[in-house]
């Protein structure tokens, strides 16, 4: 029997060994509580009192807090640093922090019961100027006998009791104490206050519209070098920003879509205040798979979000409006539709004008010539006419092949070519030395050759366009008699330059034919403004018609259309 036991004591031996290793292994893991400073160092009763050190507890149940070994209250708690008021009955002497069992022992606080006491302070930041209350006790009731400080820069009391002192932060006051002096006693917070000398923009942008840009955007604050990307529905934050305006701009947008408004738009930013910046972008449709311009109205509007022209469509109607292609930097005019409906050409005015060609779809988008005005294609779609340095210049649809067939000795200059519907010549604008103002019409064969002046007269011509069937011309025009402003009406005349016919007695411009030629598209002052917007009428004069929405151009306090409003409208293929 005495042989079985001995070895199971040993091992309950051994257990309990091992047992009081690993706690006494357990408990010097655990590092005891240190107190580095406190703030304030002196006080009355009620004063708040900040403890910073390490080893704390986050539960401030687990902490126990005496001033000189009377309990303290404690309202807070991290592990670097503890929130108290010094309690009812206390007396100088060390203030100590016990935390499982282990006290740390820190500087003596002076209890001073007749000295002003911080209990706290409301905010504990802000900017210069912001409103400050400070609660505690045995501060002066007459404002200038209290004297207060923000680390060291004097502020104005603006109300005072034995409890509270009103003030504001001041200028030139940094981070640091906030301290009250009444008869020669200082108090000083618990805390540093922090003096904020920066703010934030606040950056919202909201999409809407169709055919959304799902890629998101690019925010940049121009002047100070930084920015973020966004989704399109979102809100980013830029912080720590010095007191200044900045330019804020959305880039990276899809072609479809664009700024409400203008962009970039300014923001102010105030030390310790967040400044909103809110952008709306709308996107119209691409279209989709839409290749067939055939039978719609492609014209030239300023786009709401650039403030440059763009290139929309819409049909005759008034229906589907849609945006066709925007430039951000240049305007986009002089559209044309190609024969078979598909694709456009048009003019962008850079430093200098160029002929670009586009899909239907906004797809494609491709240069074509430099230095280049005014084009239009050819009826079989295979070539296109435009202007350079004042001569008729041809070329392959693809932007090859240049040749030149007007020789600027014969006139002033070229303008505005609209081919003859069997492709064999070219109606144009001519400049044939009646004035700087009054141009002419001419004709000319594609191989330059049989050049011939239609009109010849003071009138100016301008922005033919023929008949489908070829036998009749629209144009618009105004006397040139050097006495100031003419109105711009719109003329019908035949083929050979016979038979001109007041059209539209009043304000319009750039004339184009229906497929059909049933109607002449145009645009036409609508309101007292003397706005102009798309209308189209019959050949005769009758039926005019407004297309609703679409408004071209916006008149001038001198009653002349804004600059450049130069643009369209072209409608569809001839059928």
């Amino acid at each position: 029997m005495k042989k079985l036991l001995s070895p199971i004591i040993f091992l309950l031996i051994l257990l309990t060994v091992a047992f009081t290793s690993c706690k006494k292994a357990t408990s010097s893991e655990e590092a005891p509580p240190d107190i580095t400073g406190i703030q304030p160092e002196s006080g009355p009763v009620g004063t708040a009192v900040t403890i910073n050190g390490s080893n704390f507890s986050t539960s401030p149940a687990s902490n126990s807090v005496s001033f000189n070994g009377t309990a303290a209250e404690i309202q807070s708690a991290t592990t670097s640093q503890i929130k108290t008021t010094v309690p009812d009955g206390a007396s100088t002497g060390s203030v100590s922090v016990s935390v499982a069992g282990m006290t740390a022992q820190g500087p003596a606080f002076t209890v001073e019961e007749q000295s002003p006491g911080i209990k706290a302070i409301n905010p504990e930041s802000g900017a210069v100027g912001t409103e400050v209350v400070i609660t505690g006790m045995n501060f002066s009731v007459t404002a200038t006998e209290n004297n207060i400080t923000f680390n060291g820069t004097n502020a104005v009391v603006k109300q005072a009791s034995e409890t509270e002192l009103v003030t504001e932060v001041p200028d030139g006051a940094t981070d640091g104490p906030v301290k009250v002096i009444v008869d020669g006693k200082t108090a000083t917070g618990p805390t540093d206050f922090d003096v904020i000398t920066e703010g934030t923009l606040e950056f919202i942008v909201q999409t809407t519209g169709e055919d959304k840009d799902q890629d998101g955007y690019m925010v940049t604050l121009t002047n100070a070098g930084t920015g973020k990307s966004t989704a399109s529905e979102d809100t980013v934050y830029f912080e720590d920003l010095s007191p200044d305006t900045y330019t804020v701009e959305l880039t990276n947008m899809a072609d479809n879509c664009d700024v409400s408004g203008s962009n970039p738009r300014d923001g102010d930013v105030a030390a310790g205040d967040t400044t909103k910046v809110a952008m709306e972008v709308i996107c119209t449709s691409t279209g989709g798979t839409e290749n067939d311009l055939s039978k719609k109205i492609v014209f030239v509007e300023t786009h709401s979000g650039t403030g440059n022209q763009a290139l929309y469509v819409i049909n005759p109607d008034g229906t589907d409006k849609r945006l066709i292609r925007r430039d951000r930097d240049n305007n986009l005019l002089l559209p044309d539709i190609s024969p078979d409906g598909t694709q456009l050409i048009y003019q962008m005015n850079q430093n200098s004008p160029s002929v670009w060609k586009v899909n239907a779809n906004n797809s494609g988008n491709t240069k074509l010539a430099d230095n280049a005005s005014t084009p239009a294609w050819s009826p079989d779609g295979k070539k296109t006419a435009f202007v350079r340095s004042a001569n008729l210049v041809l070329m392959d649809a693809d932007g090859s092949n240049e040749v030149e067939i007007t020789d600027k000795t014969n006139t002033d200059g070229v303008e505005s070519p609209a081919w003859f519907p069997d492709g064999s010549k070219i109606l144009f604008r001519c400049d044939q030395g009646f004035g700087a103002a009054a141009t002419q019409l001419c004709t000319v064969k594609v191989d330059g050759s049989d050049f011939q002046q239609l009109t010849n007269d003071s009138y100016a011509y301008r922005e033919p366009s023929i008949s489908p069937d070829g036998s009749k011309i629209a144009f618009h025009a105004y006397l040139d008699d050097n006495t100031g402003y003419k109105p711009r009406k719109i003329y019908v005349m035949d083929a050979d330059g016979s038979n001109m016919t007041l059209l539209v007695d009043e304000e319009s411009y750039h004339p184009t034919w229906s497929p059909t030629g049933s109607y002449i598209a145009f645009h036409g002052k609508y309101d007292s403004d003397g706005d102009t917007y798309l209308s189209y009428i019959m050949p005769d004069g009758s039926n005019r018609k407004w297309v609703p929405g679409v408004q071209l151009y916006k008149m001038t306090a001198g009653g002349a259309p804004m600059p450049g409003g130069n643009g369209g409208p072209d409608w569809g293929t001839p059928k």
